[in-house]
């Protein structure tokens, strides 16, 4: 099966390539970093290497559903929500 691609297609996926190899030496610098404190520390903090709870709610936060309106006191999501009536009805 032969695929034709326009230049920029081609420019967009050799890019691409690029950018996943950069985040791949990132996480293996990161492992490096991790690995190299880990053995030359005394004693180990174990959240200094990874700090799995904090990520997971990191992550649990960025897909909320209601992620627009959990940090909103209940005066500032009534103005708000004034304020999107207001501009619903102006035009």
């Amino acid at each position: 099966m032969i695929y034709s691609c326009y230049k920029w297609e081609i420019d967009a996926l050799i890019e691409g390539d690029e950018l996943r190899t950069l985040d791949m030496r990132d996480v293996l610098a990161e492992q490096a970093m991790s690995l190299r404190y880990t053995l030359n520390s005394e004693k180990v903090n174990m959240k200094k290497v990874l700090n799995k709870q904090k990520e997971e709610r990191q992550i649990r936060e960025r897909y909320q559903k209601d992620s627009d309106t959990r940090n909103i006191s209940i005066g500032n999501r009534e103005k708000a929500m004034q304020a999107i009536e207001y501009f619903k009805n102006r035009g």
